[in-house]
């Protein structure tokens, strides 16, 4: 199953981001990492692959121009 998320750039510069990865695998982000231009966007695409069939649960986070003081939930 994939699920989409859009993040917006509204600034004047450009801003880097990474997704945190799912650490059990179930839940990847493509891409997990780039650049978003200024007054630009980024989708990203979850691919929802799960190894035992039972309820799941995972809160991306992003991090935005390598600080951790600038850590989304999503």
């Amino acid at each position: 199953m994939f699920a989409t998320v859009i993040i917006g750039n509204t600034s004047d510069t450009p801003v880097i981001f990474k997704a945190m990865q799912d650490s059990t695998g179930t839940f990847k982000a493509f891409p997990h990492i780039g650049m978003i231009r200024s007054k630009s966007f980024a989708v990203i695409c979850y691919e929802f692959s799960p190894k035992a069939a039972r309820a799941h649960a995972f809160s991306s986070q992003f991090i935005f121009n390598n600080s951790t003081a600038n850590v989304q939930a999503v």
